[in-house]
């Protein structure tokens, strides 16, 4: 609506403008004048607006400000200069003359609606200003501001079927790429330019800037994918179609002020609507004139050959715990139409890093990535795995940890206090770091009532009544995983236990297990597990880099055989705190089948 009317308002004003105060002649020099200062202003608005956000000044209102200022400026100048030369003794008769200048009038405001559709499109405005060319055009500003539906590129909304902004931006992409080329053609920089500036400001309202610094991204690698890519947690509608070309970018933690994309608190959040692969013809991609065709990423490498689907819609956040090395790096993974090369990168509305595919010699391994928005670190509910007879169906750290066992002891006496009896050859050790169980094979009987029958887990603060007694080894996190309840009469083996795979494929075996179940018609809890080493305790564990022990601990899980009723079934495991090592994907035991976590990317089991 607003579009329209600013359509009606210039031109209607053009109109009235030439039959009231112009000649013919002066309304064709005005309808020249918008053309050429329309040239000049697509042309130079973007130096002096790169040099401002350089400086610091004016942010995400310089480029369509400026955009509109050069306009006004070179039209005006143009126009006053044209009309003192012109020789204006033409006489085609009133009506002709009138016919002429309401034509001239209409044609530049036209024009002059197209620059400010164009300006007000490239300002930090809510995505529905002046129209909604990927919304409903009924979209209130509210409503833009909320999760947006899949963006239809293909199909993007006008106020008229001949919109003034788009057949504007298209007579510069045709002088850009003709006679009155440069070396950087418009056409190859903005293929869609119009659409370009909506995508780009698309979650401005979530804190999605449509700017960055002219170093916020780098280029590290780009190559044509040889692996069979797998596609997952994704939406269906995004086109994996073409030839994979996997890019490495990296994204500066500086501040927009320094040439980077950061905020203040030196976080960064774009979406993949802002970056785009900028594509020629292989026979003419030795140099960036001509035209290109803009290539959007259908998401990015999560693990090894596993692209994580994402709508170009979506908001990526890379917050500074992310970032390592001055920069974060993500392989973003596009597909290419087969007889088209990469040649630059664009990155929201003024960064653009030249592409050069590599060679098969210099292909490199992928790199991992996962949003820490997209992870939890206290509890995350499994998909489970109907075929395996024992599979996870909960991961739990902190107050979750062995969340539903009804044993709640106050501090480590209690726990040494409970009749018990030992189940292994390890017996009760109590590591010297403090009141903490490091190691443990028993099983704690109660009588009738003395139980309950499943906990709620809540707050207790940092960790869970159990979690606080059991010690974690050094520099791990203690996590566990609740499982299904599997059939009672037969032991579970070491062959049969859950294992827990990384963001990078590492996979962690358990380092122990806890149940409360019904022995002779009475209630018990067992508990078998050990943190210490095998160099700090003989019958220790020995353990890879990555946390995970050699041999899952204990070999043979008894219980199940014994008992009449398995109440809750945990294995605990111990993992590398932070991001890097998020876990990702449960395998079952037994079974090559692996799922994901239902409602999250990934699980921490620490700080995110």
């Amino acid at each position: 609506m607003y579009a329209l009317l600013a359509i009606v308002i210039c031109t209607a004003g053009g109109i009235i403008f030439c039959l009231l105060k112009s000649t013919l002649v002066k309304s064709f020099v005005m309808f020249v004048a918008s053309l050429i200062a329309t040239v000049i202003a697509f042309g130079f608005y973007e130096i002096p607006a790169n040099m401002m956000t350089g400086y610091g000044y004016g942010g995400a209102w310089v480029f369509g400000g400026l955009f509109f200022v050069l306009f006004v400026l070179s039209f005006a100048i143009l126009r006053e200069i044209g009309t003192r030369l012109i020789y204006e003794g033409v006489d085609i008769g009133d009506l002709p003359d009138k016919i002429g200048r309401a034509v001239f009038g209409a044609a530049a405001g036209f024009v002059i609606a197209g620059v400010v559709l164009t300006a007000v499109a490239m300002l930090p405005l809510p995505r529905v200003w002046p129209y909604g060319r990927f919304d409903s055009p009924k979209m209130s500003s509210e409503q833009a501001d909320a999760p947006a539906s899949p963006i239809a590129i293909e199909r993007p909304k006008k106020p008229l079927p001949f919109s003034p902004d788009g057949m504007i931006a298209g007579f510069f992409k045709q002088i850009s790429q003709g006679a009155f080329h440069g070396s950087k053609s418009f056409a190859v920089i903005w293929p869609n330019f119009i659409d370009q500036a909506f995508l780009n400001r698309h979650k401005i309202h979530s804190g999605v800037s449509n700017i960055c610094g002219k170093n916020a991204i780098t280029v590290e690698k780009a190559w044509q994918s040889k692996e069979n890519l797998v596609p997952i947690g994704g939406p269906a509608s995004q086109k994996t179609a073409g030839e994979p070309v996997i890019v490495r970018i990296g994204f500066s933690p500086a501040t927009v002020g320094d040439g980077g994309i950061a905020d203040a608190e030196g976080n960064i959040s774009f979406t993949p609507a802002q970056i785009r692969l900028l594509c020629k013809n292989k026979s003419a991609a030795g140099d960036l004139k001509g035209s290109a065709i803009a290539v959007y990423p259908a998401g990015f490498i999560k693990s090894g050959n596993q692209v994580q689907l994402k709508e170009l819609s979506e908001q990526i956040n890379i917050d500074r715990a992310q970032m390592s090395e001055g920069q974060t790096q993500i392989d973003f993974v596009f597909y290419v139409p087969r007889n088209d090369v990469p040649v630059l990168v664009g990155f929201k509305n003024n960064c653009f890093v030249k592409v050069r595919l590599a060679g098969e010699d210099e292909i490199p391994a992928t790199i991992s990535y996962i949003q820490a928005s997209k992870c939890t670190n206290r509890l995350a509910e499994i998909n489970p795995i109907s075929s395996a007879i024992l599979y996870g169906t909960k991961l739990a750290a902190g107050p979750y940890f062995l969340g539903e066992i009804g044993f709640e002891p106050t501090n480590l006496q209690q726990f040494q206090d409970t009749q018990k009896i030992f189940t292994g050859d390890m017996g009760l050790e109590i590591s010297g770091s403090g009141d903490k169980i490091a190691c443990a094979q028993v099983r704690l009987l109660f009588e009738q009532g003395q139980l309950q029958d499943s906990r709620t887990p809540g707050d207790y603060g940092d960790s869970s009544p159990l979690g606080a007694l059991m010690s974690a080894p050094a520099e791990l996190n203690l996590i566990s995983l609740k499982c299904n309840n599997p059939p009672v009469g037969s032991p579970i083996i070491a062959a049969q236990y859950p294992v827990l795979i990384d963001i990078t494929g590492n996979k962690y075996k358990p380092i122990g297990v806890a149940a409360q179940a019904v022995v002779d018609n009475k209630p018990v809890v067992q508990i078998e597990f050990c943190s210490l080493k095998a160099e700090e305790f003989q019958g220790g564990l020995q353990f890879d880099n990555n946390g995970s022990p050699v041999e899952a601990f204990p070999a043979v899980f008894n219980l199940p055989q014994e008992a009449s009723e398995i109440k809750h079934l945990y294995f605990i495991y111990a993992i590398k705190p932070g991001i890097k090592s998020a876990i990702t994907r449960i395998g079952a035991g037994g079974t090559q089948e692996t799922a994901a976590l239902k409602d999250y990317e990934g699980f921490t089991g620490g700080s995110l």
